[in-house]
C-alpha cells in the first residue's frame, strides 16, 4: 500500500535535510514530543553505546549555536502570592515562577547533553535570586529549592564528566563559572544563617567544593 500524500512543508514545517530519509522527516515533524522521547529512548537502550556518545555529540552541537548566558532579572523567578486560610488570615506563599522552571528545564538539558560548565553558569543566577527569600522546613519553597540543590549536584556531576571526556571548550570560562557558583552558593549560606533558616543547597556546594579544575 503506497504511503498517504503528506505536505511536508504544511503548519510551518521545515523541509527535509539532505541527509534524512522522507518518511523519517515527516515522522519527526509530526509527532508528539511523548512519542519522540519514547523512540529515542528505545533506540538509544538497544543500539550499540557508540549510538548513544553520537546522539550526545549532536546534542551538544545543537546547543551550543544557542546557548543562553546567566540569568536576565533573577526577581522574576520567584512569585508571591497571597493566599487566605480560614482561621489563620492571609498569608504570603513564594512560589517558582514558569520562567525559573523554564531556565530549570534548559539547565537539565544542557547537563544532561554533557555541558555541565554552561549549565552551572545559568545556575549561579537561580541561586543568586534566592536572596532576600525565607522559607520554613516544610514550605514548599523549601522543597522547590532542595529540588535546585539535587540540579546544582546533577551539574557538578556532568562537569566533572566533561572534564573526563576532554570536552572542556574553554577551562578559562569553566574555572570562572565555578568560581562564580561557589561565590553565589557561600553568599546564600551565609545569608541564610543571618536569619536562623536552614542552608538549601548543602549537597551541590559539597559537590562543588570537591570539583577540581
Amino acid at each position: 500500500m503506497p504511503a498517504p500524500d503528506v505536505d511536508t512543508y504544511a503548519k510551518g514545517m521545515r523541509p527535509a535535510l539532505g541527509h534524512v530519509n522522507l518518511m523519517v522527516d515527516t515522522l519527526i515533524a509530526n509527532a508528539s514530543v511523548d512519542d519522540l522521547r519514547t523512540i529515542v529512548r528505545s533506540m538509544l537502550a538497544t543500539s550499540p553505546p557508540s549510538v548513544a556518545s553520537s546522539f550526545v555529540s549532536a546534542a551538544r552541537g545543537c546547543l551550543s549555536q544557542s546557548l543562553q548566558r546567566g540569568v536576565g532579572k533573577p526577581p522574576m523567578l520567584f512569585e508571591t502570592r497571597e493566599r487566605h486560610i480560614p482561621g489563620h488570615g492571609h498569608v504570603i506563599d513564594t512560589a517558582p515562577s514558569a520562567k525559573l522552571n523554564g531556565l530549570l528545564a534548559y539547565t537539565r538539558t544542557l547537563y544532561g547533553a554533557g555541558m555541565g560548565f554552561d549549565s552551572i553558569d545559568i545556575l549561579v543566577g537561580i541561586v543568586r535570586a534566592t536572596t532576600g527569600l525565607r522559607w520554613e522546613p516544610d514550605d514548599r519553597l523549601a522543597d522547590e529549592l532542595a529540588i535546585i540543590d539535587a540540579d546544582i549536584s546533577q551539574a557538578v556531576q556532568s562537569c566533572k564528566e566533561e572534564l573526563a571526556g576532554g570536552n572542556v571548550r574553554d577551562v578559562g570560562a569553566a574555572r570562572s563559572a565555578l568560581r562564580k557558583l561557589r561565590t553565589a552558593l557561600a553568599d546564600c549560606r551565609a545569608e541564610v544563617e543571618d536569619w536562623g533558616g536552614e542552608f538549601p543547597f548543602s549537597r551541590g556546594s559539597s559537590n562543588a567544593e570537591c570539583l577540581q579544575l
